[in-house]
Protein backbone atom coordinates (compact mmCIF):
# COMPACT_ATOMS: atom_id res chain seq x y z
CA UNK A 1 0.00 0.00 0.00
CA UNK A 2 2.91 2.14 -0.29
CA UNK A 3 3.46 4.50 -2.88
CA UNK A 4 6.11 2.72 -4.29
CA UNK A 5 4.18 -0.52 -4.08
CA UNK A 6 6.72 -1.98 -1.62
CA UNK A 7 7.56 -1.78 1.88
CA UNK A 8 9.11 1.81 3.39
CA UNK A 9 10.42 3.16 6.18
CA UNK A 10 9.14 -0.27 8.44
CA UNK A 11 10.25 -0.02 11.76
CA UNK A 12 11.81 -2.97 13.86
CA UNK A 13 9.08 -3.10 16.87
CA UNK A 14 6.80 -3.35 13.60
CA UNK A 15 9.00 -5.89 11.72
CA UNK A 16 9.93 -7.79 14.75
CA UNK A 17 5.98 -8.12 15.38
CA UNK A 18 4.90 -9.02 11.69
CA UNK A 19 7.88 -12.02 11.54
CA UNK A 20 6.43 -13.75 15.10
CA UNK A 21 2.86 -12.94 13.83
CA UNK A 22 3.61 -15.13 10.61
CA UNK A 23 5.54 -17.77 12.61
CA UNK A 24 2.88 -18.18 15.73
CA UNK A 25 -0.36 -16.96 14.61
CA UNK A 26 -0.73 -14.98 17.37
CA UNK A 27 -1.76 -11.71 16.61
CA UNK A 28 -0.49 -9.36 19.70
CA UNK A 29 3.18 -8.29 19.98
CA UNK A 30 4.90 -9.67 23.15
CA UNK A 31 7.01 -6.35 22.97
CA UNK A 32 5.85 -4.53 25.96
CA UNK A 33 8.85 -3.43 27.83
CA UNK A 34 8.55 0.56 27.96
CA UNK A 35 11.69 0.86 26.41
CA UNK A 36 9.70 0.43 23.41
CA UNK A 37 7.54 2.67 23.62
CA UNK A 38 7.98 4.34 19.55
CA UNK A 39 4.68 6.44 17.66
CA UNK A 40 4.53 2.97 15.28
CA UNK A 41 0.71 3.06 16.37
CA UNK A 42 -0.20 6.00 17.16
CA UNK A 43 0.64 7.13 13.70
CA UNK A 44 -1.74 4.44 12.23
CA UNK A 45 -4.95 4.95 14.35
CA UNK A 46 -7.47 7.46 12.70
CA UNK A 47 -9.43 4.43 10.75
CA UNK A 48 -9.98 2.80 14.17
CA UNK A 49 -11.90 6.10 15.77
CA UNK A 50 -13.73 6.99 12.14
CA UNK A 51 -14.96 3.27 12.72
CA UNK A 52 -15.83 3.86 16.18
CA UNK A 53 -17.24 7.79 16.03
CA UNK A 54 -20.04 6.60 17.30
CA UNK A 55 -19.31 4.82 20.23
CA UNK A 56 -16.12 6.43 22.11
CA UNK A 57 -15.99 3.24 24.60
CA UNK A 58 -15.81 0.69 21.53
CA UNK A 59 -13.10 3.11 20.29
CA UNK A 60 -10.94 3.04 22.86
CA UNK A 61 -10.93 -0.06 23.63
CA UNK A 62 -9.91 -1.28 19.60
CA UNK A 63 -7.27 1.63 19.74
CA UNK A 64 -5.69 -0.21 22.69
CA UNK A 65 -5.91 -3.57 20.86
CA UNK A 66 -4.74 -1.44 17.77
CA UNK A 67 -1.47 -0.76 19.15
CA UNK A 68 -1.23 -3.65 21.22
CA UNK A 69 -0.16 -5.32 17.03
CA UNK A 70 2.71 -4.21 17.27
CA UNK A 71 3.12 -1.89 20.50
CA UNK A 72 2.41 -3.45 23.57
CA UNK A 73 4.40 -1.21 25.43
CA UNK A 74 1.56 0.39 28.35
CA UNK A 75 2.88 4.09 27.53
CA UNK A 76 2.30 3.29 23.69
CA UNK A 77 -1.49 1.83 24.52
CA UNK A 78 -1.78 4.37 26.76
CA UNK A 79 -1.03 6.80 24.21
CA UNK A 80 -3.50 5.51 21.76
CA UNK A 81 -6.21 5.43 24.08
CA UNK A 82 -6.04 9.22 24.79
CA UNK A 83 -5.40 9.95 21.28
CA UNK A 84 -8.81 8.44 20.35
CA UNK A 85 -10.53 10.21 23.04
CA UNK A 86 -9.52 13.17 21.47
CA UNK A 87 -9.95 12.73 18.06
CA UNK A 88 -13.23 10.83 18.41
CA UNK A 89 -14.78 13.91 19.98
CA UNK A 90 -13.31 16.16 17.00
CA UNK A 91 -14.92 13.95 14.65
CA UNK A 92 -18.41 14.69 16.76
CA UNK A 93 -17.91 18.13 16.34
CA UNK A 94 -16.26 19.16 19.65
CA UNK A 95 -14.31 22.64 19.21
CA UNK A 96 -11.16 23.07 19.15
CA UNK A 97 -11.10 25.81 22.09
CA UNK A 98 -12.92 23.39 24.42
CA UNK A 99 -10.26 19.95 23.34
CA UNK A 100 -8.00 22.13 25.42
CA UNK A 101 -10.09 23.52 28.39
CA UNK A 102 -10.05 22.93 31.45
CA UNK A 103 -13.54 21.24 31.67
CA UNK A 104 -12.56 18.85 28.38
CA UNK A 105 -9.51 18.21 30.54
CA UNK A 106 -11.79 17.54 33.96
CA UNK A 107 -14.11 14.99 31.85
CA UNK A 108 -11.50 13.22 30.21
CA UNK A 109 -9.91 12.51 34.05
CA UNK A 110 -13.46 11.28 34.78
CA UNK A 111 -13.63 9.12 31.91
CA UNK A 112 -10.38 7.70 32.32
CA UNK A 113 -10.92 7.11 36.47
CA UNK A 114 -10.94 3.58 36.43
CA UNK A 115 -8.34 2.50 34.15
CA UNK A 116 -6.17 5.37 34.66
CA UNK A 117 -3.45 6.53 32.03
CA UNK A 118 0.56 5.65 32.40
CA UNK A 119 1.84 8.26 34.12
CA UNK A 120 3.99 9.59 31.19
CA UNK A 121 1.00 10.70 29.93
CA UNK A 122 0.57 13.47 32.82
CA UNK A 123 1.62 16.73 31.84
CA UNK A 124 0.47 16.03 28.05
CA UNK A 125 -3.31 15.56 29.83
CA UNK A 126 -2.58 18.51 31.28
CA UNK A 127 -2.09 20.69 29.06
CA UNK A 128 1.73 21.69 29.74
CA UNK A 129 2.95 22.13 25.90
CA UNK A 130 0.34 24.60 25.56
CA UNK A 131 2.65 27.51 26.58
CA UNK A 132 5.95 25.16 25.48
CA UNK A 133 8.02 27.61 23.11
CA UNK A 134 8.91 25.74 20.19
CA UNK A 135 12.40 25.21 21.12
CA UNK A 136 11.16 23.22 23.80
CA UNK A 137 8.96 20.47 21.77
CA UNK A 138 10.50 17.07 20.55
CA UNK A 139 9.57 15.00 17.75
CA UNK A 140 11.60 12.24 18.10
CA UNK A 141 10.33 8.69 17.67
CA UNK A 142 9.00 8.54 21.29
CA UNK A 143 5.34 8.02 21.55
CA UNK A 144 5.49 11.07 24.21
CA UNK A 145 7.66 13.07 22.35
CA UNK A 146 5.30 12.64 18.99
CA UNK A 147 1.73 13.12 20.71
CA UNK A 148 2.99 16.07 22.69
CA UNK A 149 4.86 17.51 19.33
CA UNK A 150 0.86 16.81 17.21
CA UNK A 151 -1.28 18.57 19.87
CA UNK A 152 1.13 21.29 20.06
CA UNK A 153 1.32 22.02 16.82
CA UNK A 154 -2.19 21.50 16.25
CA UNK A 155 -2.93 24.33 19.34
CA UNK A 156 -0.71 26.67 17.80
CA UNK A 157 -2.39 27.18 14.71
CA UNK A 158 -5.51 27.58 12.80
CA UNK A 159 -5.33 25.93 9.70
CA UNK A 160 -4.94 22.17 8.71
CA UNK A 161 -2.08 23.18 6.47
CA UNK A 162 0.09 25.02 8.97
CA UNK A 163 -0.54 22.35 11.38
CA UNK A 164 0.97 20.10 9.61
CA UNK A 165 4.09 22.47 8.31
CA UNK A 166 5.08 23.22 11.68
CA UNK A 167 4.74 19.91 12.80
CA UNK A 168 6.95 18.56 10.22
CA UNK A 169 9.75 21.75 10.32
CA UNK A 170 10.28 20.36 13.84
CA UNK A 171 12.77 17.96 12.65
CA UNK A 172 13.29 14.76 13.74
CA UNK A 173 10.83 12.16 13.14
CA UNK A 174 9.30 14.46 10.53
CA UNK A 175 7.09 11.97 8.49
CA UNK A 176 5.91 10.44 11.25
CA UNK A 177 4.84 13.25 13.63
CA UNK A 178 2.97 15.15 10.62
CA UNK A 179 1.26 11.55 10.34
CA UNK A 180 0.20 12.00 13.79
CA UNK A 181 -0.81 15.98 13.11
CA UNK A 182 -2.63 15.48 10.09
CA UNK A 183 -5.29 12.57 12.25
CA UNK A 184 -5.92 15.48 14.60
CA UNK A 185 -5.86 18.33 11.93
CA UNK A 186 -8.05 15.65 9.36
CA UNK A 187 -10.94 15.32 12.42
CA UNK A 188 -10.97 19.27 12.89
CA UNK A 189 -10.72 20.44 9.57
CA UNK A 190 -12.21 17.60 7.90
CA UNK A 191 -10.83 16.85 4.06
CA UNK A 192 -11.89 20.20 2.88
CA UNK A 193 -9.65 21.74 4.84
CA UNK A 194 -6.81 20.21 2.95
CA UNK A 195 -5.11 21.89 0.50
CA UNK A 196 -6.57 20.91 -3.06
CA UNK A 197 -2.61 20.73 -4.65
CA UNK A 198 -1.72 18.60 -1.07
CA UNK A 199 -4.61 16.12 -2.23
CA UNK A 200 -4.06 16.43 -6.05
CA UNK A 201 -0.32 15.00 -6.29
CA UNK A 202 -1.00 11.95 -4.07
CA UNK A 203 -0.05 8.74 -5.53
CA UNK A 204 -2.89 6.19 -5.90
CA UNK A 205 -5.58 8.91 -4.30
CA UNK A 206 -8.62 6.75 -5.94
CA UNK A 207 -7.77 4.03 -4.00
CA UNK A 208 -7.33 6.46 -0.90
CA UNK A 209 -10.75 8.03 -1.80
CA UNK A 210 -12.70 4.88 -2.11
CA UNK A 211 -10.85 3.36 1.32
CA UNK A 212 -11.81 6.24 2.94
CA UNK A 213 -15.85 6.13 1.68
CA UNK A 214 -16.26 2.67 2.68
CA UNK A 215 -14.73 3.46 5.94
CA UNK A 216 -17.38 6.37 6.56
CA UNK A 217 -20.43 4.81 4.83
CA UNK A 218 -19.66 1.76 7.85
Amino acid sequence: MSCTGKAVGLGKTVMRSLIRYRRTGQAYTDIKHEKFSGNGSLMRLAPVCIYYADTLDQAIYYAALSSKTTHGSPIAVDSCRYFAYIVVHLLNGVDKDMIFSDRFKSGLYRYFDKEPLHRELDSIVKGDFMTKREDEIRSTGYVIHSLEASLWSFYHTDTFEDAILKSVNLGDDADTVGAITGQLVGAFYGSGGIPGEWVGCLSKLELIKSIQDKLMNL
